[in-house]
C-alpha cells in the first residue's frame, strides 16, 4: 500500500492502516529522536510524534497530498524534529556538576546548548529549502528533492531512483542551481532567529 492510500485510510480512522503506518515508520522515528534526545526519553517522545500526527482531528493527515514518494517520511521527520526541539527546550536544567562529572560527561553526548543550536539550524534549513523551492515551477517536487538531499543526506543517484520526476542529470542540475540560494537563505534564517532570541536592545534612560 502506497503512502497516499495509507494516509487516506488513517485519516478516516482505520485502525489496521494506522498499525501499518506505525510499523513502517516506528524505527525511523526512534532513530531521529535519539539523535537529539536522551535514550530514556525517546519512547515517550515517539508517542508525542504520533499524537501530533493525529491532533486536531487528524489535520496533518487530512492535509497530506503525497505528491511524491517519500513525502510521508518527510512529514513525519519534521514532526519528530519539532518534538525533539520542544523537548530539549523545556527540559529542566540539570543540577550543577562537579568538575570531574563534567569531564566525564563531556565526551558522552552533546550539551543541551549544542542540541538546541543544532535543532535551531535544522529548522532554519527547512525554512530555507521551502523558500528556495517556492521559486520553482514545480515547487512540491523540488522541495521534496531538496529535503531528501539536505536533511536526509540522500545522494543524487538514490534520489533519482525514487520516481520523483527527475532522472540523475535533472536531480544533479537542480541541486547545482539551488545550492548557493539554499546556503544564503539558511544563513538569513539563522540570523533572523538569532536576532529574535537576543531581543530588542534596551532603550536609553
Amino acid at each position: 500500500m502506497d503512502d497516499r492510500a495509507l494516509v487516506a485510510l488513517c485519516a478516516q480512522g482505520d485502525r489496521g492502516a494506522w498499525l501499518i503506518l506505525t510499523g513502517r515508520y516506528d524505527k525511523r522515528i526512534l532513530r531521529l529522536l535519539a539523535r537529539d534526545c536522551p535514550a530514556e526519553d525517546t519512547e515517550d517522545l515517539r508517542q508525542e510524534v504520533y499524537s501530533r500526527l493525529l491532533s486536531k482531528d487528524r489535520a496533518a493527515l487530512l492535509r497530506f497530498r503525497g505528491e511524491h514518494g517519500g513525502s510521508l517520511g518527510l512529514l513525519i521527520r519534521q514532526i519528530a524534529k519539532n518534538v525533539a526541539l520542544d523537548h530539549v527546550r523545556t527540559r529542566r536544567p540539570v543540577e550543577e556538576l562537579t568538575r570531574a562529572q563534567q569531564e566525564t560527561l563531556a565526551s558522552d553526548e552533546p550539551s543541551p546548548e549544542r542540541r538546541v543550536a543544532e535543532l535551531r539550524w535544522s529548522r532554519c534549513l527547512a525554512a530555507a529549502l521551502d523558500q528556495v523551492a517556492a521559486e520553482s515551477k514545480n515547487s512540491a517536487r523540488d522541495r521534496d528533492i531538496l529535503r531528501l538531499h539536505y536533511e536526509e543526506n540522500y545522494t543524487v543517484p538514490e534520489i533519482a531512483e525514487m520516481g520523483l520526476g527527475l532522472l540523475h542529470d535533472g536531480v544533479e542540475s537542480l541541486l547545482r542551481r539551488t545550492r548557493a540560494k539554499v546556503h544564503a537563505a539558511a544563513a538569513a534564517q539563522l540570523r533572523a532567529v538569532s536576532d529574535d532570541a537576543e531581543g530588542p536592545e534596551p532603550e536609553d534612560s
